[in-house]
């Protein structure tokens, strides 16, 4: 499918192309049954919005196209706080470290690594999501194989996750984790 269709918002402006939108929706697909269920049953209401005038607020003037070129290049301002969100997670894992080796849950030739979450060179990186992978069906061994930023904290509380989780002794862990 086409990469402007795969994520983001899609503007469908005729019944045709909502049918076919429709027609196109796999029914194995878990997210796409439920769109697939709404938009059958709201079809008419749908198809009828379709036809109705285009309201002059969203046609995009020449004009405007450049100054969304330049918008498009500037940086991203929800990123700051994404960024935020992921060193806290990164904070909230190596916590967690600290309370598995003070409950002494651990392996014991397990260290607590220095911590990442006070590092200087932390950047925000977002992985690029193929809409074809299943997350529910794929294997931890799987997903261990995607390639991981060392300065990106998502990343970086994920693999410190998974070295604590097999450092910690089975006996303390429930099940699918002691697997």
């Amino acid at each position: 499918s086409p990469p402007a269709m795969v994520r983001g918002w899609w503007w469908i402006k005729d019944p045709e192309e909502l049918y076919i939108t429709l027609q196109a929706l796999h029914p194995r697909g878990i997210r796409e049954r439920v769109l697939h269920k709404h938009l059958a049953k709201h079809m008419e209401s749908l198809a009828e919005m379709c036809t109705k005038p285009i309201n002059p607020m969203f046609e995009l003037k020449v004009e405007d196209k450049d100054m969304l070129m330049e918008e498009l290049q500037k940086p991203w301002p929800v990123q700051e706080k994404v960024m935020e969100t992921d060193i806290s997670v990164l904070k909230w894992v190596e916590d967690l470290e600290q309370r598995v080796v003070a409950a002494d849950l651990h392996l014991k030739p397990y260290t607590i690594p220095d911590p990442d979450s006070t590092r200087d060179d932390l950047q925000y990186y977002e992985h690029d999501a193929d809409p074809h992978d299943d997350w529910i069906v794929r294997t931890k061994k799987e997903w261990s194989g995607l390639p991981r930023i060392a300065t990106h904290p998502l990343d970086l509380a994920l693999l410190r996750l998974a070295n604590l989780e097999r450092n910690i002794e089975r006996r303390y862990l429930k099940e699918p984790l002691w697997n």
